[in-house]
This record gives structure tokens, C-alpha cells and sequence, in this order.
């Protein structure tokens, strides 16, 4: 049985899809500093900076187990502009609006393998190590 004190190994790279806004990087320094405790060295992707494509995002929304909706942040003026409450868009529609306005996307979302979670609260990080 592993002792969750000790630092493990873990063999499979960890990457975290991260906004770098000043503001931003305190909030989720403290879950990189939780991950580095447990051995892990999280590759950071700056999503705002390349946009993930929308097989990525279909592939993260698989990881997630999450509808496009389920990775909206709906509180952006940009879902707004775009009427992105819409009920009868589709789910290309949706992962095609966060591929073009990356802003859209809920963060920090933490993959390791074929297993990802938004990162709030702490404790669904934790579920990945």
C-alpha cells in the first residue's frame, strides 16, 4: 500500500493547461507547489498563447468526461457576444467557439494519461497523483 506522505514516481507525464495571467498564477502556484510534494513536474501549456485544436479539445473533453458545455466558462463576455447559451448549438459548435476564443476554456485542467480534472477544488488534483 503506497503512503500518500511519501513522494512517489509517477511515470507518466503530468500537463497542466494554464492561463500565465499575473493574477492567476498564485491561484494555481499552490496546486503546482501540492503536485511538486508528490513528485510530479507538471509541463505547463499556455493555452491563451496556442490554442488547442479542436481534436485536443475533443480529446480533453473525453479525458474529463464532460460535454463542451461542462469546459465553458460562461461568465466570459465572449460566450455572451457569441449567444453561446443556446441550447440548440452543437457540441462542434461549442469546441469550435473555444478553439477560436480560448478564453472560453474552464482552467486549470490538469491530464496525466487518459485521465484529466478541472483544478478546483484541490482535491480533484489530488486525485491524479
Amino acid at each position: 500500500r503506497r503512503n500518500p506522505r511519501v513522494p512517489q514516481p509517477f511515470p507518466q507525464l503530468l500537463r497542466l493547461f494554464f492561463d500565465l495571467r499575473p493574477f492567476l498564477v498564485v491561484d494555481v502556484g499552490y496546486r503546482v507547489v501540492v503536485m511538486k510534494h508528490h513528485g510530479v513536474e507538471p509541463e505547463v501549456v499556455a493555452y491563451l498563447d496556442a490554442p488547442p485544436s479542436t481534436d485536443d479539445l475533443r480529446g480533453l473533453l473525453r479525458k474529463l468526461g464532460l460535454p463542451a458545455r461542462g469546459l465553458m466558462r460562461t461568465g466570459e463576455d465572449v460566450y455572451k457576444q457569441l449567444g453561446l447559451a443556446d441550447p440548440s448549438l452543437s457540441e462542434d459548435a461549442l469546441i469550435e467557439a473555444m478553439h477560436r476564443h480560448p478564453i472560453l476554456i474552464e482552467r486549470p485542467i490538469f491530464v496525466r494519461g487518459d485521465r484529466a480534472v478541472i483544478g478546483r477544488p484541490i482535491e480533484n488534483v489530488l486525485q491524479l497523483l
